[in-house]
């Protein structure tokens, strides 16, 4: 099942809140009872500051497996930052 999840960090959006805001996710289209990728995109959008656009459609929901997923983004924007 493919799900597509648009963030709009809430700094980005609304200068004015506190830097502790939580962004906003909107879901397009998929199961809107798996916030597997919208707690994804939270996550990255608090880190980045930045619009994220996440595509999570790995049926292993261990939250272990998804913790390492995560890392594994984590690694990728700090080898490249230039890329996000």
């Amino acid at each position: 099942m493919l799900q597509l999840i648009t963030l709009i960090s809430d700094q980005l959006q609304h200068s004015h809140l506190s830097q502790d805001s939580i962004p906003v996710s909107t879901l397009l289209f998929g199961d809107a009872s798996d916030n597997t990728s919208s707690s994804l995109a939270q996550k990255l959008a608090s880190k980045t500051k930045k619009q994220i656009f996440v595509s999570y459609n790995i049926q292993n929901t261990d939250s272990g497996f998804i913790l390492l997923v995560e890392n594994r983004i984590k690694e990728e924007m700090a080898a490249f930052p230039d890329k996000f």
